[in-house]
């Protein structure tokens, strides 16, 4: 048995020539075929054709990358709590080993409260943030909720010189950070209540 490889129709269209090598310079061998089975090949040798480009493509394509994100570098002006707390909120929360949140500090407490169960309209929580001034540069942030009949308070420290945002507890550690390829951003475009509130002076001072 002779293995044998198309070549291209004949130029009449009745007839597949074919070659005893896929390299030969000319055909030795032909078939005679009728239009409609001419037409059904040339469909699958285009197909053929098609499938060997894409796979070609995919094979070429690197990998995008994922883009670097570079924190915020400071200093960064504020000069009210409600410019302090915008500004925290917007920053993503760095541990101690100086790796840095996904999200932005109020995305990840919105999304670390969600994934608790902590069922909070939206109000009541965005009323549950404080901002106490600690020096030239530095801001606390708090964050108050009421989970299981309890009050936990989550605080962080905004150093405005540097543009970073630290947490003070071990509740701040939690709630301020979200390890996430894809976490949906539910941060509405204006919060109401809550926008940098300061504590009263007997509780300004810091723990």
């Amino acid at each position: 048995m002779i293995e044998l490889f198309f070549r291209s129709p004949s130029d009449g269209g009745d007839k597949l020539l074919l070659s005893a090598h896929p390299d030969a310079n000319s055909a030795g061998y032909f078939v005679n075929v009728s239009a409609d089975m001419l037409e059904a090949l040339s469909a699958m040798v285009s197909m053929a054709d098609e499938q060997a480009d894409i796979a070609a493509d995919l094979e070429s394509t690197q990998p995008e990358e994922e883009p670097v994100r570079e924190l915020p570098t400071g200093p960064i002006e504020v000069e009210s709590p409600a410019e302090a707390l915008e500004a925290a909120h917007g920053l993503w929360l760095v541990n101690a080993d100086d790796e840095a949140s996904d999200v932005p500090l109020h995305d990840a407490v919105l999304a670390n409260l969600h994934k608790w169960n902590v069922r909070i309209d939206r109000e009541i929580l965005d009323e549950g943030w404080w901002v106490t001034k600690l020096g030239d540069q530095a801001w606390q942030i708090s964050f108050r909720f009421l989970s299981r009949g309890r009050i936990h308070e989550a605080e962080w420290v905004l150093d405005t010189e540097t543009a970073r945002l630290v947490p003070e507890n071990d509740l701040a550690a939690t709630i301020g950070w979200v390890r996430a390829k894809k976490v949906v951003r539910s941060r509405p475009k204006r919060r109401r209540g809550g926008r940098g509130r300061t504590r009263r002076t007997t509780n300004a001072t810091r723990r």
